[in-house]
């Protein structure tokens, strides 16, 4: 399955910047890399590489399976790396944002109210008033609870509505 990787490059900027890639690594300009000349390119500029480490390598980057990778292949892998940070990146986002709830939630009910909010800020020097607080909760308290859950503090956090 080829991606759609021109959806996930900066245009034709960035396919000129991977054809230039490519080349340099295809020092023969026969249009492809195989695993030989890839091993032999890494390891000319000291980046030696085992042969599992290369098998592991044309896994991932040669999509047909012909043992050799095409500018296709290469383009596709990199647009697949690159869709894994963004994934890993917001992973990592909400990660981050799930600990500070658990700092404000301390009771670990799933949910926050105002004044766990302004104690917790105020710990931190944060002078914001009972009444300020109450009403940033009111702007994301999509049950009129007045308590916020994960995903509502997340809006309220990354200032989405």
């Amino acid at each position: 399955m080829a991606l759609e990787s021109s959806q996930n490059l900066r245009g034709a900027e960035d396919l000129a910047s991977l054809r230039r890639q490519f080349d340099l690594l295809d020092t023969d300009e026969d249009g492809h890399i195989s695993p030989v000349h890839l091993t032999n390119v890494l390891r000319s500029i000291d980046l030696h590489i085992t042969d599992t480490e290369m098998d592991e390598v044309m896994a991932k980057t040669d999509v047909d399976g012909d043992g050799l990778i095409t500018f296709d292949d290469f383009r596709n892998a990199l647009a697949r790396t690159r869709m894994e940070e963004e994934r890993l990146s917001a992973f990592e986002r909400d990660q981050a944002l799930r600990k500070t709830f658990q700092i404000f939630d301390r009771k670990n009910m799933g949910m926050i109210g105002p004044n766990e909010i302004w104690a917790v800020l105020k710990n931190m020097g944060k002078d914001f008033s009972l009444d300020e607080i109450e009403e940033m909760v009111d702007e994301v308290d999509e049950d009129g609870k007045n308590r916020i859950t994960y995903s509502e503090f997340v809006q309220l956090v990354m200032g989405e509505n």
